[in-house]
C-alpha cells in the first residue's frame, strides 16, 4: 500500500465502492474503474512516467545535467500525477483540485489510485516466492510447468 493510505475492506472491494480522494475540505468520490478502462489506464501511467525518465535517460556523469534531470523530475512529476489522478477519474474538477488541493492531498490521492490500479503486486510477490522456491526443487518446477 502506498504510504499515508489504507487498504480497502473486501466488503468495499466486493461492492466497487468508489474512492474517496480528499482534496482541500472536500471529499470526491471517484468510481472504480472496470478491468478493461483500468488496463488502459495502467498503460497510460507507464506511458506518462516513461516520457520522464526518457527526457534524461544519458548517464549522469555531470553533475549539472543530474542536477537538471532531478530538478525536471520534482517539477514535472507532480503534474503528471494530476494527470493521471484526472485521468483516472475523468469527472473531477482539475482546477478545484488544484485550487483547493494540497501537494500531500495530491500525493495520498495518487498513491490511493495507484494502490487500485496496480492491485496484482501481492499476488506477484507470492508468484516470485513460490517460483524461486520451485526453482530449488525440481519436483516442483516441473509441476508448475
Amino acid at each position: 500500500m502506498y504510504p499515508g493510505t489504507t487498504e480497502r475492506t473486501e466488503d468495499q472491494i466486493i461492492a466497487k465502492d468508489p474512492l474517496k480522494l480528499r482534496f482541500g475540505t472536500r471529499d470526491h468520490d471517484v468510481p472504480i474503474l472496470g478491468f478493461r478502462k483500468a488496463k488502459e489506464w495502467r498503460a497510460n501511467a507507464v506511458d506518462r512516467v516513461r516520457e520522464i525518465v526518457n527526457v534524461h535517460r544519458t548517464e549522469c556523469d555531470n553533475n549539472d545535467v543530474f542536477t537538471h534531470g532531478l530538478a525536471f523530475f520534482f517539477l514535472q512529476f507532480p503534474d503528471k500525477m494530476l494527470d493521471l489522478i484526472c485521468l483516472y477519474g475523468p469527472a473531477l474538477d482539475r482546477n478545484v483540485i488544484e485550487d483547493e488541493g494540497t501537494d500531500e492531498q495530491v500525493a495520498r490521492a495518487f498513491g490511493q489510485v495507484v494502490a487500485i490500479a496496480f492491485p496484482f503486486t501481492k499476488e506477484l510477490g507470492m508468484i516470485s516466492t513460490v517460483m524461486g522456491i520451485a526453482q530449488n526443487f525440481p519436483q516442483l518446477a516441473k509441476s508448475t510447468n
